[in-house]
């Protein structure tokens, strides 16, 4: 057990006021897998009589990864969450946490998850070391040596290990690949550098999709396409530059399950795309063009920690987006010319996409010349709260925009607290200015790790000025606009 990571995940409820136990049900999205290891904490089923478990029972999460820092984008601990009943972690290091989860009455849940160490499990020629100009310095014992990327299902199985300050074509890692590891090797300060990253297939030709796959410490300048599977990380990548219509895609499996004229697989064999994590990312773009750059349709899912300067744009349709969470992240640059800083809702006011049971927390938006909105929401109970603005300020939040297709019962209520803020109908011009309520001792949001975060703000200097854009539609688009 020395090489691996069990997790023991302990879930109790304190409230002595209660005397009725609830039915406490906790999923962590996974069991068993090699560090690093994002696992996505799903307490939605718990059930209390006479309350709603999303909102009126407090959740306070602690990981036991006491050593996890701090997020880069606003100081807090990356260990702990105090809010709804959905988190999740990445954990970087093989060895024993216990997780604890508390909410408001008597009950408890316990369960174990291992994670493995990556030296272990991809040892000997299970790791390969890549360097285009043949210097393997540093390269773990043991492992195969290439100059090349690989193709196909080549990836399937590896650990894959890009030598730090040179530069790599294309990564490709289609269908049919799983357990995957992409990362850096070498003593220099300068990621390495890939043109672009493709993990999936838009237009699959196999039911086999991309599983368990990381992608990390790469510096990716044109950008990402993450399109079907589960279980994918994306983390601490630097994602820059890219000047185009599309820093980020993910998910979006409308088109390609029910439209596209030339699918090779069946209908039934799509699955909605879920548990991809986008953890303390850089994504900078270029507010020149009208379209987003950050866009997708997923669930189960999260975003935290990541600093987003790339416009988002519109997505397509898919299943009902749940159940993600959004945190710890910032949000815009100074340099941006939009009207607003982040969305929540379908992609235009055409479509009916369903989104529902979404927690927004612990951001902090970036104020700019043309900014009148911080947050755009479209959706039904949505929990915004703990999210600062950084010219101090009350957030602006505007709803309604892009429901006009929705049935009334899919547009609100909104929370800032455990008390509905507004219900609307579909409207362009309801905009409403709300302070996002700060957390109390019972209600804290998260706390989460990194760089600080005035480094990253000093970054806009210099960058292209974007505007995140994140569409939560049916399986989640979320446009976060930069």
């Amino acid at each position: 057990m020395r090489n691996s990571v069990i997790l023991c995940i302990v879930a109790c409820l304190t409230d002595k006021l209660l005397c009725q136990k609830p039915n406490l049900i906790v999923k962590p999205s996974r069991t068993t897998g090699t560090a690093p290891l994002a696992v996505h904490f799903d307490a939605t089923a718990t059930t209390l009589p006479g309350k709603d478990a999303f909102r009126d029972i407090t959740y306070s999460f602690d990981f036991g990864d006491v050593n996890s820092g701090n997020w880069s984008t606003d100081g807090k601990s990356k260990n702990t969450q105090i809010g709804g009943p959905i988190s999740a972690h990445v954990y970087d290091n093989a060895g024993t946490y216990t997780v604890w989860i508390r909410a408001s009455a008597p009950g408890y849940y316990y369960s174990d998850v291992t994670l493995t160490n990556p030296n272990v499990d991809f040892a000997g020629n299970k790791t390969v070391c890549v360097s285009t100009s043949g210097n393997y310095n540093s390269c773990p014992s043991g492992a195969l040596k290439q100059k090349t990327i690989p193709t196909g299902t080549e990836w399937s199985g590896k650990r894959w290990l890009l030598r730090r300050g040179e530069t790599f074509d294309e990564i490709a890692i289609q269908d049919g690949n799983s357990n995957v590891q992409v990362g850096a090797f070498g003593s220099a300060s300068q990621l390495p550098i890939v043109a672009k990253v493709g993990v999936g297939s838009w237009r699959p030709d196999t039911p086999d999709f991309p599983v368990d796959i990381s992608i990390m410490d790469l510096s990716i300048p044109g950008g990402v396409l993450d399109s079907l599977g589960k279980r994918h990380l994306f983390y601490r990548n630097n994602i820059t530059g890219c000047d185009n219509a599309l820093c980020v895609g993910f998910g979006e499996p409308y088109y390609w399950i029910f439209d596209d004229p030339y699918r090779r697989i069946p209908i039934s064999s799509f699955y909605n795309p879920q548990e991809f994590f986008y953890v303390d990312n850089i994504a900078v773009g270029n507010t020149a063009t009208t379209q987003g750059n950050f866009f997708g349709s997923i669930a189960k899912s999260a975003f935290m920690g990541n600093y987003a300067k790339c416009k988002a744009t519109l997505s397509t349709n898919g299943w009902i987006t749940q159940f993600n969470v959004i945190s710890n992240n910032i949000l815009g640059s100074l340099q941006d010319n939009n009207v607003w800083g982040s969305m929540i809702s379908p992609q235009n006011g055409a479509y009916p996409e369903r989104i529902t049971d979404i927690i927004i927390e612990n951001n902090q938006y970036i104020i700019h010349r043309n900014d009148q909105y911080d947050l755009i929401l479209s959706a039904r109970n949505v929990t915004y709260r703990a999210n600062t603005r950084s010219d101090g300020k009350s957030a602006a939040v505007m709803f309604g925009p892009h429901g006009e297709a929705l049935p009334a019962y899919w547009l609100g209520p909104y929370y800032t607290t455990n008390t509905p803020v507004v219900n609307v109908t579909a409207s362009t011009s309801n905009v409403t200015p709300i302070k996002s309520s700060q957390p109390t001792a019972a209600n804290s949001g998260v706390k989460g790790s990194g760089s600080t975060s005035s480094e990253r703000v000093g970054e806009s200097n210099g960058n292209f000025a974007c505007s995140v854009m994140l569409l939560l539609l049916i399986s989640l688009i979320f446009i976060i606009q930069f």
